[in-house]
């Protein structure tokens, strides 16, 4: 009797009141939005009845699959707000989320649209940079193995390129050294095109310094003639 009086007078304000049911925790997930407000009151009421954490989580799972796209966003961001939250308080949450996150953040990631890859893409972000999973986080970054990251972020092109390019790395970023090795006074403009026209033939830095070469030795020769 003691303990129940010391439970209600320390259940958190705001967050409806009264012990923890099943059904009620059904009716607040009915009434959650999306505002910070509506997920941080249910997430205290939650943390507060942290001992029944596989209730709540198994309560949580089955609202959220019978739940519409934008309203499982909120019941995500519910989850993260727990769990981030709950964690210096015991492992409770942590150990009973990880039972279900992993296959609905990937069934939510693949049929979520693209609002839903980036909720969940941001959510596995989190969890990996705080360690809220401690190292399983890294196995959640599988989820988002369809989403290419090998592209620059300058990169604007949606199709890899299938033409392998043998051009070296200094000539892609630079070619004013080559054209300053060949450079000499009065350089006819056609060895200019003929460096440029190497290089769009993908030659490497080697070969096109050779056959620039080849050509100013030509023209030297024409010049002596």
């Amino acid at each position: 009797m003691a303990a129940t009086k010391a439970d209600a007078k320390a259940e958190p304000t705001g967050g409806g009141g009264g012990s923890f049911t099943e059904e009620r925790l059904s009716d607040k997930l009915d009434k959650l939005s999306s505002s910070a407000a509506s997920i941080q009151t249910l997430s205290n009421w939650c943390i507060f009845h942290r001992k029944r954490a596989k209730r709540v989580v198994d309560t949580w799972q089955r609202q959220f699959n019978n739940a519409t796209t934008d309203k499982k966003v909120s019941f995500l961001y519910l989850s993260n707000d727990i769990l981030q939250n709950s964690k210096r308080k015991g492992s409770e949450f942590v150990n009973e989320f990880w039972r279900v996150l992993p296959g609905l953040l990937k069934d939510f990631y693949e049929n979520g649209g693209q609002h839903g890859k980036k909720v969940v893409a941001r959510l596995i972000g989190i969890w990996d940079e705080r360690k809220v999973f401690g190292t399983r986080s890294e196995s959640l970054k599988d989820i988002l193995s369809d989403n290419p990251s090998t592209l620059s972020n300058n990169d604007t092109s949606t199709e890899p390129t299938s033409k392998p390019s043998s051009i070296s790395n200094s000539a892609q970023k630079d070619p004013t050294p080559i054209i300053k090795k060949l450079t000499v006074s009065g350089m006819p403009e056609k060895i200019i095109t003929a460096y440029q026209s190497v290089l769009s033939q993908y030659f490497d830095e080697d070969t096109a310094l050779n056959k620039c070469k080849t050509t100013l030795v030509f023209w030297r020769r024409w010049i002596k003639m």
